[in-house]
């Protein structure tokens, strides 16, 4: 995470809820049957790194939209059986299937009003 509220060496506390954030809706978002190949069983496994440039508040709507952009747009190459082994092609590719799509959306009350999307200075003085 990027920002003054994080000092160099360990990953801060919110990197590991921000991950595990992200694997839960991936896991319930994504269609497990468009992760298949059709022989021996076997899937593709994915993986998502996020990289924040600046963190200015609500991490986990940034984190969420830019999974689901990057799984959007991902395309998984087919994969042919041959006597050698497995190759991958890049000529036929294929996108992976979600069973609902998710827009995340952050509210907090500052005094009476409703505040979309606080930033890192709002989310300081939300009260729910």
């Amino acid at each position: 995470l990027c920002s003054s509220k994080y000092r160099p060496g360990r990953k801060p506390e919110e990197s590991y809820h921000l991950q595990e954030l992200a694997a839960q809706h991936v896991r319930r978002l994504v269609q497990p049957s468009s992760l298949e190949l059709e022989f021996e069983n076997m899937m593709w496994s994915l993986s998502l790194d996020v990289y924040c440039l600046e963190d200015d508040g609500n991490m986990e709507d940034a984190t969420l939209l830019v999974a689901m952009a990057a799984l959007k747009d991902m395309r998984l190459p087919e994969i042919l059986s041959t006597e050698e082994g497995y190759n991958a092609t890049k000529s036929r590719t294929r996108s992976v299937d979600f069973r609902e799509l998710i827009v995340p959306v952050s509210f907090g009350v500052i005094d009476t009003r409703v505040v979309i999307d606080p930033d890192s200075s709002e989310e300081v003085l939300c009260e729910a």
